[in-house]
């Protein structure tokens, strides 16, 4: 439970625009998840496999991971700086810029997987935790807008990388990542000037009842939990255009494997929220980590269609997955000390993230195709869905 003193003074910000605001930026940085657009064409560019392109992706979900895990122990009055959103524009906008202009390796790796990485974190503990402080009624559908607006900047990016990419592969590549980078800095600067015209130089004073508080056990409690839940996702948002192509896809339906993962990532967040008060958790958690198995084994049939439909329901679990967890940790802890323990929560993400991705690659490399990579995300689900059945939350 939360007590929350929501007093404002005459010009204040509305909690609707603060909202509206906070998804624009998550889309923004929902873009890196369109990253297996790019993987053909950073292998063309660099002459490297895939198991050594995917560790970009890889890099960057652990600096995310990283920043949202500093960004919590940060100071308040700096976590809730209006400026926050135009540095995350424009940093993420430097690491883009030095991707693209990358020869190497190594440039990428800095660019794309630490600096836009770091950006990203930042952005999205931002913007959960702003997105949770403006509707203390509603969190839960707050925090799901914000999930869910994060999972349809993927969707956009990806039509726009694989339109230019169609017009030249390296070209593709340069113009996609520019592309990205000047509407970071468009997006992070019209975020702050929207949550500075409205912020009245107020803030909601959120003083918590400590329910939870002596529950040090909580960290380890979860991150097992969601490890295991969130791998098959970052798996398949990290190679979902290549899983599709190597069904026989064409170019369309390569585009159409990332709208599905992100789209499917949406809507699961969206129905995670609206849910989130009147579900059982460790219930959900249980029976989205089993439809995830269902998905990756209809995904391993190998058609175009079953890959199609088996990675929307991997996103739908996924984006639900990672809709709740916030949303329940913040229940359970209440909102002062949410922002450490979910940022130690969720390096769990991290780790999932630096393993999936490159574990597929790996085993693409070693075997020509992601029939195995799917088996083995399907038994980490499989263990998600035991493992939690001896939690309560």
């Amino acid at each position: 439970m939360t007590q929350i003193d929501d007093s404002r003074p005459t010009g204040s910000r509305s909690p609707s625009f603060v909202i509206t605001a906070a998804c624009l930026l998550s889309g923004g940085l929902g873009t890196i998840h369109a990253f297996s657009v790019l993987i053909s064409s950073f292998e063309t560019r660099l002459n490297l496999g895939r198991a050594t392109v995917s560790a970009v992706y890889s890099v960057a979900l652990v600096s995310f991971t990283a920043s949202v895990l500093l960004y919590g122990l940060s100071s308040s009055s700096r976590r809730h700086s209006p400026r926050v959103p135009l540095g995350v524009g424009v940093f993420g906008a430097i690491g883009l810029v030095l991707a693209e202009n990358g020869a190497s390796l190594l440039p990428v790796l800095i660019g794309f997987g630490v600096i836009f990485g770091v950006a990203n974190g930042v952005g999205y503990a931002y913007t959960l935790e702003i997105a949770a402080r403006e509707l203390p009624q509603r969190q839960g559908m707050a925090m799901g807008a914000v999930t869910a607006a994060y999972a349809l900047g993927a969707t956009m990016a990806a039509v726009v990388f694989e339109t230019l990419i169609d017009r030249g592969a390296d070209r593709g590549l340069t113009h996609s990542l520019r592309s990205l980078a000047g509407a970071l800095i468009i997006v992070g600067a019209v975020t702050t000037i929207m949550l500075r015209r409205h912020s009245g130089h107020s803030t909601v004073s959120c003083a918590p009842v400590q329910n939870g508080s002596g529950r040090t056990h909580i960290v380890g409690r979860h991150w097992v939990t969601y490890g295991l839940a969130v791998f098959a996702g970052l798996m398949a948002l990290g190679h979902a255009a290549e899983i599709v192509s190597s069904s026989g896809g064409s170019s369309f339906h390569r585009t159409l494997g990332i709208v599905v993962v992100a789209g499917g990532n949406a809507t699961g967040g969206l129905a995670a929220a609206l849910a989130a008060d009147r579900i059982d958790p460790a219930r959900a958690i249980r029976f989205l980590a089993s439809a995830t198995v269902a998905a990756l084994l209809l995904t391993s049939l190998g058609s175009t269609t079953s890959v199609l439909l088996g990675l929307a329901g991997v996103g739908f679990s996924y984006g639900a997955t990672i809709a709740l967890y916030p949303f329940v940790v913040l229940k359970e802890v209440g909102s002062v000390r949410y922002p450490k323990i979910y940022g130690q929560i969720f390096t769990a993400w991290g780790v999932a993230g630096l393993t999936a991705p490159v574990l597929a690659g790996a085993l693409f490399d070693a075997t020509g195709g992601y029939v195995t990579s799917l088996f083995v995300a399907a038994a980490l689900a499989g263990a998600c869905a035991l493992v939690s059945r001896s939690q309560s939350f």
